[in-house]
Formats: C-alpha cells, structure tokens, sequence
C-alpha cells in the first residue's frame, strides 16, 4: 500500500501534557525523596557507587534516567500512532515494536459520533467514534485537530459515494 491519501495524527498537544505530566510527578517524587533523605540515615554522609557519588545524586540520575526513556517512549508511541483515509478506508497504524493495522471501509460506514473534552474546546481537538453498520463500535480517532472538518469531509465523500 502507497503512502496516498490524507494523514491524520492525534493532536501534539496531548503529547505535549503527556510530557508535561511526566515532568510533574518525577518532580514530586524526587521532591519527597529529598525531603525523606533528612530522615533516613542511608542516605546522610554515606556515598554509594564506589565511594564517589551520594545517595541523593544517585537516586536523582536514576530518576532523570527513568523520566527520559518513558518520554521517549511516549513521543515514539505518538509518532506511531497514525490513521490515513486512504481510497475507500480508514487505516489506523499503531505500535512501536509490535505493529497493528486496522482498516474501516469507508462504505461500511454507519454513524460518526463526536465528542470535545473541556482542554479539546481550548484546544481544538475531539474525538470522533465511527460506527459500522451493524451499530457495533468500528474504530475510534482519539484527540485528533480539526476534528470537524474531518467529519464534514467523509460525509461528503461518502454521500457522493451512494449518489454513483
């Protein structure tokens, strides 16, 4: 399959607050743990890793460690995940390692149900869930931008479509 038709991604702004919740709670974590570390004898006047590094630097590297790879991994998983309207379908792509492709043809396509969460309305992202015929739960498009204008194209696609 080609790399025709229209790519859709979910909208960077939830990788953004992803990264962003990531950075709160690996800061308040290495907040308690230094406000710990005056309480617990391990950690005071005691080095570790041969005698050069403290405990308190120690846990800090690991914890910058951790908090890189999960960004990383969250950023991969983003980029990764992808949906292309493409001839008669809908492709959504998804995987960093274990790839999955699943495909909704388009004329197979029932209702299209849309919502926006409150940072959707600021942010101008919504999900859309389409619907096959047969009322069952198809495929669903997370937090993806100019989400209405996307459904204001695939009912008019589809419409032409059932007029030939």
């Amino acid at each position: 399959m080609g790399t025709s038709g229209i790519l859709i991604r979910q909208n960077s702004i939830i990788l953004v607050l992803r990264i962003m919740l990531l950075l709160v709670f690996f800061n308040i974590f290495y907040l308690i743990t230094a406000l710990l570390s005056d309480y617990i004898d391990v950690f005071n006047h005691t080095t570790s890793f041969i005698g050069i590094i403290a405990y308190d630097t120690m846990i800090y590297i690991l914890l910058m460690l951790i908090q890189f790879f999960i960004s990383v991994f969250l950023v991969l998983r983003w980029y990764n995940n992808s949906y292309r309207i493409d001839g008669d379908f809908i492709i959504h792509k998804s995987g960093i390692i274990f790839k999955k492709e699943m495909r909704l043809r388009l004329t197979d396509m029932g209702t299209v149900n849309y919502t926006q969460s409150f940072l959707g309305k600021i942010f101008q992202y919504g999900t859309l869930e389409f619907e096959n015929l047969n009322n069952k739960k198809a495929m669903t498009l997370y937090a993806i931008a100019d989400s209405e204008e996307l459904i204001n194209m695939l009912t008019r696609n589809s419409y032409k479509k059932s007029e030939k």
